[in-house]
């Protein structure tokens, strides 16, 4: 199945895992039964969680390539909390799993974070 949206990721580097929430769950039109997936127990700074997984592949811009997007295969967690409504609120997390292939450099001073595309290492 190949569905595409545009999801804004909280960069979160107390999460284990990358997770799709509800709200990017439904723009991507996934039908989520949660015996389709593997399942999984994702860890993090506020506790661990029970999630679905499915591969995916994230796209990011980068000017330096031909055809401008960069490619990145994850196994992610989809959480569907009992709390859906809450849930809705929360954006999807950017976690370790990507990160910790990538160059990170965070400057305080002018609150921004550049995450080096070019450094991403396969898994």
């Amino acid at each position: 199945m190949r569905q595409a949206a545009r999801v804004v990721f909280l960069v979160d580097t107390g999460a284990d895992r990358t997770t799709l929430m509800p709200r990017d769950i439904n723009a991507l039109g996934l039908d989520l039964r949660l015996d389709e997936f593997g399942r999984s127990q994702t860890t993090g700074v506020g506790g661990s969680v029970q999630t679905s997984q499915a591969p995916a592949s994230l796209f990011f811009a980068d000017d330096e390539i031909p055809d401008g997007l960069r490619r990145v295969n994850l196994i992610i967690d989809l959480l569907m909390p009992e709390d859906a409504q809450a849930a809705a609120r929360l954006p999807s997390l950017l976690g370790r799993d990507f990160l910790n292939r990538c160059a990170c450099v965070f400057d305080p001073a002018n609150n921004r974070l550049a995450i080096d595309y070019k450094a991403v290492r396969p898994a």
